[in-house]
């Protein structure tokens, strides 16, 4: 067997272990973002200030319900209520609730209701 061959072989080897066992490294963890609560809570309220359904239906009386402090560091809820013009009539008003999960400073979730305002 020659010299080139070994080395061919060899490298070939290597570079199949390599990929065999890429998937097997375990990442590192990374220390947590601190971000903190009243942070979180204005990177929440952009999120709904900025969303499609408070812009384009007159979004008023923002309200922050609730804060919900998660099983994380540095991870809240936040439930906000506004009146906005109703989707469906638009004579009429609807009453939003939008639940925003932020996590180390990024919205993670939003799960949102929309409803008339005269069954809240």
């Amino acid at each position: 067997m020659t010299a080139s061959r070994s080395v061919c072989i060899i490298t070939a080897t290597i570079l199949i272990l390599t990929i065999a066992f890429a998937g097997c490294i375990t990442p590192v963890p990374q220390e947590p973002i601190p971000v903190s609560l009243d942070e979180s809570r204005e990177i929440a309220r952009d999120y709904v200030t900025a969303m499609e359904e408070y812009r384009n239906y007159n979004g008023r009386n923002l309200t922050l319900i609730d804060t919900i402090t998660l099983r994380c560091p540095y991870c809240w809820q936040f439930v906000y209520s506004f009146e906005m013009q109703s989707m469906k009539d638009p004579s009429g008003t609807d009453l939003a609730m939008v639940r925003v999960t932020v996590i180390e400073g990024t919205v993670r979730d939003v799960v949102a209701a929309y409803g008339s305002a005269a069954e809240a």
